[in-house]
């Protein structure tokens, strides 16, 4: 009987730890760096917790997180088919794979889609001669934070929604 209140006061306390330790704050603990792409001219923030390098051709930049285990891409496309929108973009994405759509206007669009163990994440904001987008591949055991740094991306990515590309 002894050892059974063990295990029941042992599991008790367990719980009470667990629900007293404090919830971090994704939004608050998320530190952005800026990428500035020279040629084009556009910006977008990234987690301080990645390493860039930058395509040769300055047409976008490689991310990879401190820890490697997660990475991105930010790119552009210049000019491109005036069809082109993040309604389209999303109904091929459809076509393609099973995906979570988050937002799909014309002007822009978010989607992810799991991939083994990884959540891939495609970011579009759509200007009036081109496109500015990201990819973010990370752990699916590490969301919540990620969604986090894909919003906070995002929204850096839409302050470029009135841009006009220049090569």
């Amino acid at each position: 009987m002894k050892r059974i209140m063990r295990k029941v006061m042992a599991w008790m306390l367990a719980a009470i730890v667990f629900v007293s330790i404090p919830t971090v704050d994704t939004k608050a603990a998320i530190k952005y760096s800026t990428y500035k792409n020279t040629r084009f001219t556009y910006t977008v923030k990234y987690p301080t917790t990645f390493q860039r390098a930058d395509y040769s051709s300055g047409d976008g930049t490689k991310l990879i997180s401190k820890d490697g285990k997660a990475k991105a891409s930010i790119w552009n496309s210049y000019g491109g088919n005036k069809k082109r929108n993040g309604k389209t973009v999303v109904a091929t994405a459809k076509k393609n794979r099973k995906i979570n759509v988050v937002k799909a206007t014309k002007s822009e669009c978010s989607y992810n889609y799991k991939m083994g163990k990884n959540t891939i994440q495609y970011c579009y904001v759509f200007i009036k001669n081109g496109e500015i987008a990201f990819q973010l591949t990370y752990p699916t055991s590490s969301k919540k934070y990620y969604e986090e740094v894909a919003k906070g991306m995002m929204a850096s990515l839409k302050k470029n929604k009135s841009l006009t590309l220049h090569d």
